[in-house]
């Protein structure tokens, strides 16, 4: 059943009760534990985990919760809500190849080709999960379950939701607190008098007294503030962003005198080309060892060396708690890696399986293999028991476990389950080389452990399932099966509100397997939650004349006879895509499908199959996108107040005549007029090729205060820092005073 609960309490009161009805105590009750006698009143149960996630278990055990943003709702799940399909004792089970069942004598079947369209079958949904659901206010982030109460984070408008939990598992809620917009990561004290929330589009970090439920502080971080942990025996905290390598480090966390510094923390360095240093994005999940010595964050290395790997690798680093230094030391040149021994035993396996040497690249590119981490890492769950974790491929549809004590986490995974299926079942989605997009559980993006963690629970955004995974039993498939394990069962929470085409377009947008379209990253690898990873590529020009991206310099050198390719920063996408076009840096493709197309071939290293702009394979996954890019993504946050003196001051000097800056950035269309312009700026950045007579096509201005770097080299890093070094290139602004480019950029931050 689906329930809908009004949610009560007004927006601007921190601690107002529901009205009407029984004020819940701190345990849901439904009763004043003061009229409770001491010697037989429950004791407070801790929360079973510090740090909040998409998906969470409740503290009793008996529900897990799910963070349904693209709904604005809470699930509520009622264990069990999947009953684990268990195969019979002696029979094959049906992901097991042939060659492991004595019993099996025919082949196994053979993935439909482009000609046989036709016999595609669409794929019926998996089971329905029956499951409350709660409205919420906004679209809510991630969630953690403590005794009584859930605290929930809501991104616009940004605050912190307090829930109570009744005696019947429902919802109600106790209390709001504002917060600055965005407001996306939380995570709490030992004692839990204290939570730390991120947010992201405001770049801010908010420690909140959870006694009074009143904030404490409030500090301004790095860009993009992610994930968030406070250590369980100090009150400092380390937060990750999605853009950057850098983490911040929050001190004194339960003092009104709270601070914030970077902390510099290359990724990969087992990775790392020798004498570079890469950076790093989809800093979504971080977590602390059993011990707390050591942290572990989950990101992707822009640049990181492996096979297939023009975009990087993905990882995890570990960083020592006492010395804010990394583990691992760079990288020794000639200095066989861990992973060696493990590539060979695989060479041999699929040798002597009478398999391809490419069959072998491709999967190390997807991550099929058990011995690195899978592309995307989008969430951890701790493993308490086991000191082991368990991480989510939002790429891969994987989830993957590893050790704790690891120092190279990424390079040492224990065991890789798949979770997506029905890879060949979208008629319209044929496979490219070797796999495509799933039908079922596609995009992993929350986990939760049950409290004995025999069981892991997997919400899948792209396809709104759940997964049940029994970890206490093993997976009997194949390792290049393209079905789910045989451990995991699926169900369906509810039906994608955009469609058959927007859900092909979700489901394209986060899987990084469909290597028609791209190679090993899915689009939300550069372009998270449609944002931009704030990364510079470098576009290398092919011995035949067709384009790709490389991460890095390093890389750029090595082939292509050592050229360096010229720079394009990765653009934001979402509110920036529903013009008829031109699209590219250059205004080179006549409208998005055109863009779409060119970025088929771009995001690859090898191409297995052309790409042809007219083919039906391009219009079918183009279209799709487009669809979801337009409908689908969410914008950040936006001011919805009135513009202050200094903000009026500046859009006025925006829009004069003596500056000229909205004769190009045009406010009626977005703010670009999307006609490609010659601007001088000097010699090419360090690492990349000169680009004489070039055109760039005049960018939009939405959201700019929140997409540094700036122009298509990404050369400038702040606002303030464009304006100051524009030398008239880009309307006027040399005349202005001091305080008239504060009052300019003030404004810009405002659109």
């Amino acid at each position: 059943m689906t329930l809908g609960l009004v949610l009560l309490g007004a927006c601007g009161d921190s601690t107002s009760a529901p009205q009407g009805g029984v004020t819940p105590s701190a345990s849901g009750s439904g009763v004043v534990a003061g009229d409770i006698p001491a010697d037989v009143r429950p004791q407070k149960r801790a929360a079973a985990e510090r740090q909040a996630g998409v998906m969470m278990r409740s503290v009793d055990g008996k529900r897990v919760y799910v963070a349904d943003e693209d709904n604005r709702v809470v699930r509520v799940l009622r264990l069990p809500f999947l009953e684990p399909v268990r195969p019979v004792e002696g029979a094959a089970s049906p992901t097991t190849p042939p060659s492991a069942s004595a019993s099996a004598s025919a082949p196994p079947p053979k993935p439909v080709h482009p000609h046989q369209q036709s016999l595609i079958e669409p794929a019926p949904p998996p089971q329905h999960v029956d499951h409350d659901e709660v409205a919420l206010p906004g679209p809510p982030a991630n969630l953690l379950p403590l005794d009584g109460r859930l605290l929930v984070t809501i991104r616009d408008p940004g605050m912190l939701l307090v829930l109570s939990e009744r005696p019947d598992g429902g919802l109600v809620e106790e209390s709001r607190i504002e917060l600055p917009a965005d407001a996306w990561g939380l995570a709490i004290t030992k004692d839990e008098s204290t939570a730390i929330v991120t947010s992201a589009w405001t770049h801010r970090a908010t420690g909140i007294d959870l006694l009074s439920m009143k904030q404490t502080w409030s500090l301004e971080v790095a860009r993009e503030p992610r994930g968030v942990a406070i250590h369980p025996r100090t009150q400092v905290a380390y937060i990750t962003h999605l853009t950057g390598s850098d983490l911040t480090r929050i001190d004194g966390v339960m003092s009104k005198e709270a601070t914030a510094k970077d902390v510099p923390f290359a990724p990969a360095p087992a990775l790392t080309p020798h004498g570079s240093k890469l950076s790093a994005t989809l800093g979504y999940a971080l977590t602390f060892d059993e011990d707390g010595q050591r942290l572990l964050v989950a990101r992707h290395a822009q640049g990181g060396l492996g096979l297939s790997r023009w975009a990087g690798a993905p990882t995890i680093d570990v960083l020592q708690v006492a010395t804010d230094l990394p583990l691992l030391a760079p990288r020794i040149p000639e200095k066989v890696l861990a992973v060696a021994p493990r590539f060979a035993a695989l060479r041999a396996e699929v040798l002597a399986a009478g398999l391809q040497m490419q069959y072998l690249k491709a999967k190390f590119k997807s991550s099929e293999n058990s011995g690195s981490l899978a592309v995307q890492p989008r969430a951890i769950a701790v493993a308490h028991k086991s000191r082991t974790a368990w991480v989510a491929s939002e790429g891969g549809d994987t989830v993957q476990e590893i050790d704790l004590e690891s120092p190279a986490p990424a390079l040492a995974v224990r065991r890789t389950l798949r979770v997506g299926d029905k890879y060949f079942n979208d008629p319209k989605v044929i496979g490219g080389h070797f796999i495509t997009i799933p039908t079922h559980c596609g995009a992993p993006t929350g986990l939760t452990l049950s409290e004995d963690e025999r069981q892991l629970f997997v919400f899948c955004r792209s396809t709104y399932d759940v997964a049940l995974v029994e970890l206490d039993r093993e997976d009997s498939s194949s390792r290049w099966s393209t079905e789910k394990a045989s451990n995991v069962t699926i169900g369906r929470l509810t039906q994608d509100l955009l469609g058959a085409e927007g859900s092909r377009g979700r489901r394209l947008f986060y899987g990084a397997l469909d290597d028609y379209s791209s190679q090993g990253l899915g689009c939300a690898g550069c372009h998270p939650e449609g944002r931009d990873d704030g990364h510079v590529w470098h576009e290398v020009v092919g011995s035949n004349a067709t384009h790709f991206f490389i991460a890095h310099q390093n890389l750029a050198e090595k082939t292509n006879a050592g050229r360096l390719g010229h720079p394009r920063q990765t653009p934001m996408l979402v509110g920036r895509v529903d013009a008829a076009g031109p699209y590219g840096w250059q205004a080179q493709s006549k409208d998005l499908t055109a863009r779409l197309a060119e970025g088929f071939t771009l995001h690859r290293w090898e191409p297995y199959e052309e790409v042809d702009p007219k083919h039906w394979k391009t219009g079918v996954r183009a279209n799709a996108l487009t669809t979801f890019l337009r409908k689908g993504l969410v914008a950040p946050p936006t001011i919805k107040r009135p513009l202050t003196e200094t903000e009026e001051r500046g859009k006025k000097l925006f829009e004069s005549p003596g500056t000229a800056c909205s004769e190009c950035h045009t406010p009626s269309s977005g703010y670009t007029n999307r006609i490609a312009y010659k601007i001088e700026l000097g010699p090419p950045q360090p690492g990349f090729e000169e680009e004489p007579g070039a055109l760039f096509k005049t960018p939009s201005l939405r959201f700019v205060g929140g997409s540094a770097p700036y122009f298509h080299d990404g050369r400038v890093q702040t606002l303030t820092g464009l304006i100051q070094q524009n030398n008239d290139r880009m309307g006027k602004t040399n005349h202005l005073s001091a305080d008239d480019r504060k009052a300019l950029v003030a404004y810009l931050e405002t659109l």
